[in-house]
């Protein structure tokens, strides 16, 4: 700091009954290296504005790229490269329905020349209106014998003017505003469902019709997606789908007897089939812009959905099946989960033709399997496993592995693997691996008042560290000093080295650097108190 000039920061807190907020800022009056001034601002407010109608505002900027970089006093604020400038408004006073509205810019760094950046599209403004009657656990027909006669009911609303200017993103060289063309679109979406969902402890059963149309207005020019890149003669085409889908499912328990002797209690194991189809018809969206959709991934969770996007810019055509198998093993008393393992496959029979970037042209009709287990054994030792195999390549293209100890609060070691291999386009087994990475972190004291914590990230693609963390903490009766190094490596080419120091007076005050958000970022489960307050009886509670 010494060479770059004197840093000026405070900040604000006030509470009302009907508000309360924060306002922080920094300024540095010329920067001696880069020869500018330097700032930075955030402001958060939550507003009460009347019965069932708030208000909120967030928002913040930065003089240039490499702000956040010089002068973030935390990993988590030096690999920021957007911020935010958003103001919104919520009401629900009518019963069933809610209210929204917003405005929503973001300030786009590109601190690294060589590192491709694109900039969000801007929210001028988004209005919506949602509607929703679904009952309310235990109510009158929940766990009937027949199906309920009320349907559950979903009706969504929602306009949104997008907006994108190349002025949002900073030039790497000179850290300022780049000049460039600005584009405008309107887009509009009504959405709406109706289930009669059947549900009983031994089955459930839910059939749903719904159905989604957007309609666009306007035309784009230097979009941040290469499929909405539209002349002046080609108008944004909308779309109109139904999707008609039904989940079911059985769920079957015994006394497992024979697991006392293992966990020492007395336990119950579950058998959970379940199967859930999914039609939808197929309409080209190849000139349906892309304002806020992106592949969900493929998952447990997503092969188990209607969409396989998310967002409201394309909806899969869909033909297709998925079978699951979910077995748990919970103790018999309170219910907690000690171990669950479940396998899944998703059967395509027409196969998906529609792309996030435009038409499929040989869509594939079979899923990989999917496969996780969660193990809790007594001793607050865990273990967690994910898998996704290729049948047809006869690998896995996607696996982790993770395992924890943590005995008593404060003390905890944890290890962690990830691989994802990009399977080819051109049916050989000559893929790709994109991720291979191992993590350790972990905590545990080594005195009587004295805590160590650590983390280590190494990437095996790259032969390189990704992340260090080496941190220690002094408690004491009425105070406690933290210190912690860390060091990330944000790009190819950038890496952030950090020294952070903390005195704290217990319930008075600080002083120096905070490293808590650090220490909780590359430790999860890390805890500031030596003595945390104690778990709920009803944590494990279902």
């Amino acid at each position: 700091m010494n060479h770059r000039g004197t840093l000026l920061g405070g900040d604000l807190r006030y509470i009302d009954p009907k508000y309360s907020g924060t306002l922080s800022g920094q300024f540095m009056n010329y920067d001696k290296i880069l020869g500018r001034d330097r700032w930075k601002y955030d402001w958060q407010q939550r507003q009460m504005l009347g019965r069932a109608w708030n208000g909120y505002a967030n928002v913040s900027k930065v003089s240039d790229n490499l702000y956040p970089i010089d002068f973030s006093y935390g990993i988590g604020g030096a690999v920021t490269n957007q911020f935010r400038q958003e103001v919104g408004t919520n009401y629900g006073g009518i019963k069933n329905w809610n209210f929204t509205a917003r405005a929503l810019t973001f300030q786009t760094l590109q601190p690294d020349p060589t590192a491709p950046v694109t900039s969000p599209y801007n929210i001028l403004p988004q209005v919506t209106a949602n509607y929703r009657n679904q009952r309310a656990l235990g109510a009158p027909g929940s766990f009937s014998g027949g199906f309920n006669r009320t349907p559950d009911i979903t009706f969504n609303a929602d306009f949104t003017r997008f907006s994108y200017n190349t002025n949002n993103l900073y030039a790497p060289a000179s850290g300022m505003p780049q000049g460039g063309s600005f584009s405008q679109a309107d887009r509009t979406v009504i959405r709406g469902s109706i289930a009669l969902p059947q549900i009983t402890p031994g089955y459930f059963l839910r059939p749903k019709l719904s159905f989604q149309a957007n309609q666009y207005s306007g035309v784009l020019t230097n979009s941040p997606s290469t499929s909405i890149n539209q002349s002046l003669n080609q108008p944004i085409q909308g779309f109109a789908l139904p999707t008609f889908s039904l989940d079911s499912g059985l769920a079957f328990e015994r006394d497992a007897r024979e697991m006392k002797g293992f966990f020492g209690r007395d336990m119950i194991v579950t058998m959970e089939p379940r199967a859930f189809y999914v039609y939808t018809p197929f309409q080209s969206q190849a000139q349906t812009p892309l304002f806020d959709t992106a592949d969900a991934g493929f998952g447990i969770t997503q092969i188990f959905s209607e969409n396989t996007f998310v967002g409201n810019d394309r909806v899969a055509d869909n033909n297709k099946l998925t079978m699951g198998l979910t077995s748990r093993v919970l103790e018999t008393n309170t219910g907690a989960e000690r171990a669950t393992v479940t396998l899944a496959q998703r059967q395509d029979f027409t196969g998906q033709r529609v792309g996030l970037n435009g038409t499929i042209q040989n869509p594939t009709r079979y899923s990989d399997t999917l496969g996780a287990s969660t193990i809790r054994l007594l001793g607050n030792f865990n273990v967690d496993l994910f898998g996704q195999y290729n049948t047809q390549l006869n690998r896995f293209v996607q696996s982790s592995v993770g395992a924890g100890w943590r005995p008593t609060p404060g003390r905890s070691l944890n290890f962690a693997y990830r691989n994802v291999w990009n399977p080819p386009t051109d049916g050989t087994n000559s893929g790709v691996t994109q991720t291979d990475q191992y993590n350790a972190f972990g905590e545990w004291p080594i005195f009587k008042k004295y805590r160590v914590l650590g983390r280590w990230g190494y990437d095996a693609l790259t032969a390189k560290t990704l992340n260090t963390l080496v941190g220690l903490q002094y408690d004491a009766d009425c105070w406690t000093a933290r210190f912690a190094y860390s060091q990330a490596r944000n790009t190819s080419q950038i890496t952030t080295t950090q020294v952070l120091f903390q005195l704290e007076f217990r319930g008075f005050a600080s002083v120096g650097n905070n490293p808590v958000d650090e220490m909780r970022l590359n430790v999860p489960g890390y805890q500031p108190v030596a003595k945390p307050l104690p778990p709920s009886p009803y944590e494990n509670y279902q």
